[in-house]
């Protein structure tokens, strides 16, 4: 996979809370957040079948069913995005911008465009899964949708998408 990993990024789903650690009181007031929003169905169910839960020795041993339970223990467990934008206030940041992911190449496009800059190098987004086939049946199973119908992740759809 892949890492994003910097001088104030010590992981690429880092919270904002841990970056707001970081930063000096009048540095995180000059800042703007740029985040991606996703549907909390597909996220979480793309979370459970990402390729690092499958590893094995080095090696993606791809999974050939899931588990109700054990997708419902990473809902009850995983922050949900409103969780993870929030500051330690417990409030967003005024100065956020959510990307739709099923648009990101388009809303970051935008977004540098209001910001007067161009997008000079293409925006490849790849975010594989170990099957699309058991992604698709999860989407589609009324008791996953069930499990996050119920959780915390539905806050996620009251956050300021573009």
């Amino acid at each position: 996979r892949f890492a994003i990993v910097g001088e104030k990024t010590s992981n690429k789903h880092q919270s904002l809370v841990d970056y707001q650690k970081r930063f000096d009181r009048k540095q995180w007031r000059s800042l703007h957040f740029l985040s991606i929003w996703r549907d909390p169905l597909e996220r979480l169910i793309s979370l459970y079948l990402s390729p690092h839960r499958f590893l094995r020795q080095g090696v993606v041993v791809a999974p050939t069913d899931y588990d109700v339970d054990a997708f419902s223990e990473i809902v009850r467990t995983y922050p949900s995005t409103t969780q993870k934008l929030q500051t330690r206030t417990r409030r967003l940041p005024k100065n956020l911008t959510l990307l739709r992911f099923e648009h990101v190449r388009d809303d970051l496009e935008k977004f540098l465009d209001s910001k007067g800059y161009g997008l000079s190098t293409p925006v490849d987004v790849r975010n594989p899964t170990t099957s699309r086939v058991l992604f698709d049946q999860m989407m589609a199973d009324d008791r996953v949708k069930r499990i996050v119908e119920r959780s915390k992740h539905m806050a996620d759809f009251n956050l300021p998408v573009r």
